[in-house]
């Protein structure tokens, strides 16, 4: 069916909405992604096999990762998640060597506990830095087996200067941290990753919030540290999206890494 041209003008300003309601989804994410939301608490030391960290980004809740939990729980992994607190005690707002030495304090106390196996830590967006500083800063390299990253600034983010034009900049330490070429981000420079620790970072080319060239990781970062870029995917789809869990659950099985896992589902 041919169209005519009242027909086109018609529906074009709406798929121009719906083009930029889909953009804004995809890179901001949903509401509940902002507000504190009960995620059930489950003892996964009751499982065998390795244990996953999950670590969520700025300004946002536990919630956030939900899904990715949820998969790597029904493919056999025993998974960690914090709640960051920060701004009301609710928004992921702390400097981020601040939030990787309470996580570091968090994980002694349960490896008191019992062990739990090989760890991997997954961090979206700023959560991603702080699984870096927690490896190559507090030397968790010698316990974390796999670090991957989703959408993380590894070289700062330009669109951090919005946070500091609005009122994130002024309750949040971590907004500055997360500038290019910050005294953070010249602090990460300065403890290249340790090769004991295999780094990948996940980026797309439709992300707006983190733009791709400022996730990507070079030889400066470390020995061990890989790249996969993925398209047409927003910030915040790298933690919902299935093609990119495929992704990440071939990273934490590579060489052997997951084995135990596996094992329990047979």
């Amino acid at each position: 069916m041919v169209r005519s041209a009242a027909e086109s003008t018609l529906r074009g300003p709406l798929d121009i909405a719906r083009i930029l309601g889909h953009t804004v989804a995809a890179n901001l994410g949903a509401p509940h992604h902002y507000y504190r939301k009960r995620v059930e608490r489950l003892d996964d030391f009751a499982m065998v096999g390795d244990t996953v960290l999950l670590i969520h980004g700025f300004w946002q809740t536990r919630g956030v990762m939900e899904v990715l939990e949820e998969r790597l729980r029904a493919d056999g992994y025993q998974v960690l998640s914090f709640n960051l607190g920060g701004f009301l005690g609710n928004f992921n707002s702390r400097g981020i060597p601040t939030l990787a030495r309470r996580i570091a304090g968090k994980l002694e106390r349960l490896e008191e506990r019992g062990d739990f196996g090989r760890l991997h830590v997954i961090g979206h967006s700023k959560g991603g830095l702080v699984g870096r500083y927690l490896v190559a800063c507090l030397e968790w390299h010698r316990r974390v087996e796999t670090l991957v990253t989703l959408g993380s600034p590894h070289h700062g983010t330009p669109t951090a200067l919005i946070g500091l034009v609005g009122f994130t900049g002024l309750v949040s330490h971590s907004v500055w941290q997360m500038l290019p070429n910050s005294s953070f981000m010249r602090l990460l420079q300065a403890h290249p990753i340790p090769d004991s620790t295999r780094v990948v970072s996940v980026y797309s080319k439709g992300d707006l919030v983190c733009p791709w060239r400022y996730s990507e990781l070079t030889s400066s970062d470390g020995d061990d540290i890989h790249n996969i870029v993925v398209s047409g995917l927003g910030h915040m789809e790298l933690v919902v999206d299935p093609w990119v869990y495929g992704l990440v659950l071939r990273q934490l099985q590579r060489d052997g890494v997951g084995e135990r896992a596996a094992a329990t589902r047979r």
